[in-house]
C-alpha cells in the first residue's frame, strides 16, 4: 500500500501574489506575508514555492519556483533577524535611505558560495604559453 503524499496548501496565489504585483510597500508586505506563512507552516522556502505553484492552489502564478524560493528565503531571514516588517524596514532605511524589496534582500544577502578545493589547478599549456612572448618560449625550448 502506497503512502499518500503530503499536500501543503498555501495562500500565495490568493493573498500574497496580488500584493506583490502592487506598489512598493505592497511588494514588501506580500513577500513578508509569504515568508511568515512558510514559517507558520514549518516548511522550507523550496517546499513553500513548490506547494504554491501546485495545482491545488488557485490561479496561475506570475513568478517562477526559483523567484518565490529566493524571495521567501530572504523574507524568512529578515523576519528571523529583525522580528517584524517594521523593524526590517527601519533597518533598511538606516542603511539605504529608502526601503524597497531589493534593498531588503541585499540587507541579508550573503557573499555567495565559492568552490573550495585543495587540488592545484590542472596544467594548461595554452594558458602557460600566453604568459610569455614567442622569443621567450623558443629560448626555453632551446635550453631543454
Amino acid at each position: 500500500m502506497k503512502t499518500q503524499k503530503k499536500i501543503t496548501r498555501t495562500d500565495y496565489m490568493t493573498k500574497h501574489e496580488p500584493k506583490i504585483l502592487g506598489g512598493q510597500y505592497d511588494i514588501i508586505v506580500g513577500w513578508f506575508g509569504a515568508s511568515s506563512e512558510a514559517m507558520k507552516l514549518k516548511v522550507s522556502a523550496s517546499e513553500y514555492a513548490k506547494a504554491s505553484l501546485s495545482v491545488c492552489n488557485a490561479g496561475e502564478a506570475r513568478h517562477s519556483n526559483n523567484t518565490i524560493r529566493q524571495n521567501v528565503t530572504a523574507g524568512m531571514k529578515l523576519l528571523k533577524k529583525y522580528g517584524t516588517i517594521d523593524n526590517a524596514i527601519l533597518a533598511c532605511e538606516k542603511t539605504y535611505a529608502t526601503a524597497s524589496w531589493n534593498s531588503l534582500k541585499t540587507l541579508v544577502a550573503g557573499d555567495g558560495q565559492r568552490a573550495k578545493t585543495s587540488k592545484p589547478k590542472r596544467f594548461d599549456a595554452k594558458r602557460e604559453a600566453t604568459k610569455y612572448t614567442k622569443a621567450q618560449l623558443l629560448k626555453m625550448l632551446e635550453e631543454k
